[in-house]
């Protein structure tokens, strides 16, 4: 089995940051620049470094010869492959390729889609998004974020087939009441805009899921991380079950258990050169 992908994208972050601690001009000058005017009214202001983004979907390919599953996102997507075995088997059955990156806002995704060759990837058979979050905790409002993340959606469809589903999952409940009144608030604008996208891109609604009122917190926490921000293994596993009905157009799993011989188009492996 090839796990590529995590410690390729920690590397570039670590590479990074020694950069910066050795140059610290340089790393200044090469510094994305700050907002122009006000974040709330153009959230896709602020470029974002891309270097390491492209190199690590090739090698995502190098790997698998195809992707049928990309994560899109902040942190709370991002950090799906933290447990090994779970991301293990993501990797096995759905030929996974997580390109998340913690701390993204919706106006950097937004960048490096407009900025990043991924015509390597562009098969993929879902691309998952999960990103606004830290949008909301800056204050940006409820609209913004949704034009935001609507941006995202029409700039994946540009990228990616036109049978590859996008798919939206909703910004995920906080441990604050305050956030999570634009957070409910966004959400609702984000099922309404892209409720006539057509089959190929869909919202995720998973609020339910992760809300449990009797909780002090408000939160199911066995969904959660101890931080009750980002998702556990129990609380990706809810999002994968969701998402995986829509590989192959809901027909059947990617790589089914009991088909390991099989590759993400139905071909089998002695059929396709060994992918």
């Amino acid at each position: 089995m090839h796990r590529p992908f995590a410690p390729v994208m920690h590397h570039y972050f670590f590479v990074s940051i020694i950069a910066t601690l050795a140059h610290p001009a340089a790393a200044a000058a090469a510094a994305p620049p700050a907002p122009a005017g006000n974040r709330d009214e153009k959230t896709a202001s602020t470029p974002a470094a891309i270097s390491g983004y492209q190199a690590h979907s090739k090698n995502a390919i190098k790997a698998f010869s195809n992707v049928g599953m990309v994560f899109l996102g902040d942190s709370t997507i991002a950090h799906i492959n933290q447990n090994e075995t779970f991301w293990s088997g993501l990797e096995s059955k759905y030929h996974s390729l997580n390109l998340a990156i913690p701390g993204e806002h919706t106006e950097n995704l937004l960048y490096r889609l407009q900025n990043t060759d991924l015509a390597d990837i562009k098969d993929a058979q879902v691309v998952a998004i999960l990103i606004g979050t830290l949008n909301i905790g800056a204050k940006d409002s409820p609209e913004a974020v949704k034009n935001g993340i609507t941006a995202i959606v029409d700039q994946a469809k540009k990228i990616f087939q036109s049978n590859t589903t996008i798919a939206v999952i909703s910004i995920l409940p906080r441990f604050s009441t305050r956030l999570n009144i634009a957070i409910n608030s966004t959400n609702a604008l984000l099922g309404q805009a892209l409720a006539g996208r057509g089959n190929n891109v869909q919202f995720i609604e998973m609020t339910s899921q992760f809300v449990e009122p009797s909780n002090p917190s408000g939160l199911r926490e066995k969904f959660y991380m101890p931080d009750l921000l980002h998702p556990s293994t129990l609380g990706y596993t809810q999002i994968i079950d969701r998402l995986s009905i829509f590989v192959n157009g809901g027909k059947r799993r990617l790589m089914a258990q009991g088909d390991e011989n099989r590759n993400l188009r139905g071909q089998r492996r002695d059929e396709n050169g060994g992918s």
